[in-house]
């Protein structure tokens, strides 16, 4: 049984092989140990259009340099196969299914507006399609507006995964604190992270997953697009081993980076 935001009590059958647990919240350190996928399993066919077409990633737009391919390599290594919490964790790890959310307690006002905006950038960048769930059973993240002022999961991403490494659902718990701005970025930090990056970065001046310390941005960049841009690339299947998957991490963001810049 799961118990979200007081309101809603689930039972839920479906065996799942591993949990990882995201924090934007220094006081939360409880998390679930990931286990290993057992298979590799089959990645979504996504539609990708070019970065360009939307004009609303924060940033300087990276040129088609060997640098910066190399310099995003190491990004996209520390982001997706790290985690805050779990450490090492060599397998990639992302939605296979269309990403359905559904919304549970009270929420603010401005909150509809601004999970659209994210979805539709969301959608943009990885080629997913990112809407609203028909109902709480289909979703598989759960945004969660807690009613404790004292809980421990202020602003933190709770994820189960499938026996092939792909995600089957993503609770996302948001304490009463988080308003205005503030709600946005925990969204924004805990959705994003649950699609994969589930790490910190500090290589890279511009990004919404710097460390809390180092924050430049609270939208996503345009790295943050073009990691999620590589990491949902059909190519890189879920349950896929490090080994194997990041030699084609550099030639998918070598396309990236030379699309963007022609």
């Amino acid at each position: 049984m799961i118990n979200i935001a007081g309101s809603a009590t689930l039972s839920i059958s479906v065996t799942v092989s591993a949990f990882l647990l995201i924090s934007c919240d220094n006081n939360t350190r409880d998390f679930k140990q990931t286990a290993p996928p057992i298979r590799v399993g089959s990645a979504y066919p996504v539609t990708m259009n070019s970065l360009t077409a939307y004009s609303g990633w924060r940033g300087a737009r990276p040129e088609a340099s060997e640098y910066n391919v190399q310099l995003y390599v190491q990004s996209f290594d520390t982001l997706v196969f790290q985690s805050e919490h779990n450490g090492y964790d060599p397998f990639i790890r992302k939605y296979s299914k269309a990403i359905k959310y559904w919304v549970l307690g009270d929420q603010p006002r401005q909150f509809e507006n601004e999970i659209l905006i994210l979805s539709s950038e969301l959608n943009i960048a990885t080629g997913m399609p990112v809407l609203k769930s028909t109902s709480q059973e289909l979703a598989n993240v759960w945004v969660s507006f807690t009613t404790d002022q004292n809980t421990r999961r202020q602003c933190v991403a709770d994820i189960s995964f499938n026996r092939d490494g792909s995600v089957y659902r993503s609770i996302i718990f948001i304490a009463p604190k988080y308003q205005g701005g503030e709600l946005f970025k925990c969204l924004t930090e805990e959705l994003t992270q649950s699609l994969g990056p589930s790490n910190d970065v500090d290589i890279v001046p511009e990004s919404i997953w710097r460390p809390l310390e180092k924050k430049t941005f609270e939208r996503l960049t345009w790295h943050d697009a073009i990691i999620l841009r590589t990491l949902y690339d059909e190519r890189l299947k879920p349950g896929m081993h490090r080994d194997q998957a990041m030699p084609l991490v550099r030639q998918i963001l070598r396309e990236v980076l030379e699309d963007i810049n022609r």
